[in-house]
């Protein structure tokens, strides 16, 4: 039989928004994937890359077919497994945003030639609305599938947080310069984002932004990518507002 490792960082507990949605989807993986044995690693206050690198260890010595990642503030259409696995491709994503403003998607591409005539991996927003499977160059991993098969050609550790990159973009980098693989996202599997008390989804990231904007940046435009004074002063903002209404 075919096995899925599931893969899910927990540090402490679930949300109580989220959790549901989690049983749910694991209710409907053992009635309709019957072909599939399951496997869970979900270890408790541990870092990101070593929950990933654990499961990629375990998925390769249970010899799975699959790796899948999602993340514990996440909740996505209960189809979304079959889905992704009717793909058939090495790594394959669920559409999720950024939980911050300005919810970009954790979606990227080559955009350009910038700093000193180099591409640099940046948002790709161009997803957005999109019906079709999306090649991009890398993709967050709060949902995604990986084919095993493709571990097993690379040397371990797999997954690195790093000072200029965190552990999903630097494992994509490494599969498409070593392996030469394509790497998907579909925009039909709507990945939600819990943001605080509410969640950021293509239907209201549009509302959201101007709720952000409004109230926390007072209708100015701010750029926050520089992660300088004024995003520091955004996330004091957003840990002590109160906000009425």
């Amino acid at each position: 039989m075919k096995k899925i490792l599931v893969g899910c960082n927990v540090l402490t507990s679930i949300d109580s928004i989220a959790y549901p949605s989690h049983c749910q989807n694991w209710y409907n993986w053992g009635r309709y994937l019957k072909d599939y044995d399951f496997f869970f690693n979900a270890p408790r206050r541990t870092s990101i890359d070593n929950m990933r690198n654990m499961s990629a260890k375990i998925a390769m010595e249970q010899e799975c077919e699959y790796l899948f990642f999602y993340d514990d503030d996440c909740f996505f259409p209960t189809d979304t497994l079959q889905r992704l696995i009717a793909h058939n491709k090495e790594i394959v994503a669920g559409l999720t945003f950024i939980r911050a403003y300005p919810f970009e998607p954790m979606v990227f591409s080559y955009l350009g030639e910038k700093n000193n005539g180099n591409a640099i991996l940046d948002y790709d927003t161009k997803v957005i609305g999109k019906t079709e499977l999306y090649p991009c160059n890398a993709v967050g991993f709060s949902c995604v599938l990986i084919k095993t098969s493709i571990l097993l050609k690379m040397k371990p550790p797999f997954f690195v947080t790093g000072a200029g990159t965190t552990e999903d973009v630097y494992f994509c980098i490494r599969a498409q310069k070593e392996l030469g693989i394509s790497i998907y996202c579909d925009p039909t599997v709507e990945v939600t984002h819990i943001v605080d008390r509410y969640a950021v989804k293509t239907t209201n990231r549009d509302r959201i932004l101007k709720f952000e904007k409004d109230v926390h940046f007072k209708g100015k435009e701010i750029d926050l990518s520089a992660r300088g004074k004024e995003y520091i002063e955004y996330c004091q903002d957003r840990l002590t507002a109160k906000v009425e209404g």
